[in-house]
């Protein structure tokens, strides 16, 4: 019979593992950009919450292949406004990874 100083102790032996194990996997993937509009001239202060474009989807899918993760994200922002919007889109990528590809659609092309 296992005594129950023992059964606790791999109790907490297998919590502690688990976590380390969770905690080392758990890194931002940072897969996010954002459309930050450029204002026009608009009366002080500016109307921002007018401004700003809706994501309409976030989809990111990560394959992993002889130890290089390729990852594809697709984002669609959907204009609300009865005007234009122009902006500047921000992606931010970790050190040591690099884009192959960008391709922007407007109005479905």
């Amino acid at each position: 019979m296992v005594s129950p100083i023992h059964f606790k102790y791999k109790i907490f032996v297998s919590f502690v593992l688990v976590l380390i194990a969770f905690l080392a996997v758990a890194q931002p993937a940072l897969a996010d950009g954002i459309v930050i509009p450029d204002l026009p001239p608009w009366p002080d202060p500016p109307p921002l919450e007018e401004s700003w474009l809706t994501i309409r989807y976030h989809r990111v899918t990560v394959s992993i292949s002889d130890q290089i993760a390729v990852t594809r994200v697709e984002q669609e922002f959907l204009n609300e406004h009865d005007w234009e919007v122009e902006g500047t889109y921000i992606f931010p990528i970790p050190d040591g990874a690099s884009i192959s590809k960008f391709v922007i659609w407007v109005d479905g092309q």
